[in-house]
Parts: C-alpha cells; structure tokens; sequence
C-alpha cells in the first residue's frame, strides 16, 4: 500500500444561494441534518415584496380591465389599430411586472434541489443575503454522502504504482492498494535480520529462552510491515527485534527485545 493524505468531499454537492437579495428571517435546518429534495432550508423577509406584488395585481388588472374594453371598441371599429395597440402593450408590461413580482415572493422560499445532509453551518438568521450571477452568495451547501472522493498526494516515487484514479472538507489519510498477497505471514520490518543475501527472523520459545532462526522469502513491503514467506514460522510465534545501534551505544552488547 502507499500511504497519502488528503481532502475528502461529496462528488454530489449543491451551493444553496438566492436568486433575490434579502434577509433571513427563519432556518429550519441544522449542520449535519438529512434533508430530501424540495424540503424547504430558508426563509426571506418578504415584507416588501409582498406588497409590490398587490401593487403590480392591482396594475394588472385596471390593465387587464382597460385592454379587454379596448378590444371591444377595436372590434366596433370605434378606435384604431394604433391606440389599441398602445393599451395592449400597457397590459403587456403590467402582466410582465406581476409575474416578476409573484416570482420574488416565491423565491424567498429557498428549497435544496437535492436529497442529502447539510455540510458547515447555515447561514444564520438576520443575515442579509445578496444575489448575484457569477458569484452568489453561499447560504449553505448540501452534499449527497453516498459517493465520496479524495484529493491526496501521493509522492512522485508511488504514483506510478497507482492503477485506480483518485477524484478530488474533511481532512482524511488514505491507503491505495498497489498490489495483494494472499496466504502470507506478515512480520514487523525491524524483525528481519540480514546476512549478505540471507534474509531470516529470530523465533524466541519462552519455555527452552532459546532463538532459533527462520530464513524467510520477503514480499510486499509497507512503510512498517513486510510479507514474507517461510517453511517453519507460524502465527503466534515470537519474534526477537533488532536492537537500534547508535553511534554512542554501537559498542554496548545486550539481548534484543522480543516482538
């Protein structure tokens, strides 16, 4: 395995923003919560748009009232085609000024288009929130945690060794698999001794305190561990482990530790 590490993330993941500027007046959701799609997250003061939207209906209809009564006249032959044609646009922009209306005060209403959880904490109430096209503000995020991925770095020595593509907030340590060995006996690397070409451990029997040695065939190696391949080892045996020599203990002799 190559030990990395790296940033973990949702490969779905949704920024809730507002298509209007205004402020928050209710969150009915919490960090960590499961939401499904079209659960409603925040509520915007709609105070003001409520009431540009009776205006605009209002408008709207006197529109309404004025072109329809035009249209008979036009009908009748009573006015021209150029004055109907100014009260027909009138109801036009009156119905266009009501939609726009209608369609602020439904998007106080802000819903997660997406089944998941809520990752960091929402924005609180009070706040004012602020529209924009290329760089909306974030009220908070929703990721769908069924499919995760990870951003590590992987030394420039492994990376060649890594067959299976890793994807970009968490803070994870990842383990990529190079390669398998199976019915293998897997042994501390500071238990293996050398002698030239010879690679061996040191088995301890605590009733006889006697050490034997064990010539192993070495595999897959970790940073701490090596597979290794011997006629005589079992699972359970002891291992002595070699004893560090440091420049000032080099001439110190003594029994290594058993692992």
């Amino acid at each position: 395995t190559v030990s990395a590490t790296g940033a973990l993330s949702a490969q779905d993941n949704v920024d809730i923003s507002s298509k209007i500027t205004g402020r928050i007046v209710e969150v009915l959701v919490k960090e960590n919560q499961h939401v499904n799609a079209g659960d409603v997250l925040v509520r915007l003061d709609a105070t003001s748009l409520n009431a540009t939207l009776a205006q605009m209906q209002a408008k709207l209809h006197n529109a309404q009232a004025n072109y329809e009564r035009n249209l008979n006249l036009l009908n009748r032959g009573a006015i021209s085609q150029s004055t109907f044609d100014s009260v027909e646009a009138d109801y036009l922009v009156a119905k266009s000024n009501y939609e726009k209306a209608a369609s602020d005060v439904n998007d106080t209403v802000i819903t997660t288009p997406i089944s998941g959880y809520i990752i960091g904490k929402p924005t609180p109430v009070g706040q004012t929130i602020s529209s924009g096209i290329s760089t909306p503000q974030v009220i908070m995020s929703v990721a769908t945690l069924d499919n995760m991925e990870i951003e590590a770095l992987v030394d420039e020595s492994d990376i060649g060794q890594v067959k299976d593509k890793l994807l970009p907030t968490m803070t994870a340590r990842t383990e990529i698999i190079i390669n398998e060995a199976n019915d293998v006996t897997i042994v501390p690397l500071n238990c293996i001794y050398s002698e030239g070409n010879r690679r061996y451990v040191k088995v301890y029997n605590e009733k006889t305190k006697e050490t034997r040695d064990v010539d192993v065939k070495l595999g897959l190696t970790s940073d701490s561990e090596v597979a290794v391949t011997a006629t005589g080892l079992s699972i359970g045996d002891k291992l002595l482990v070699k004893k560090a020599v440091s420049k000032q203990s080099s001439n110190r002799m003594g029994p290594p530790p058993m692992h």
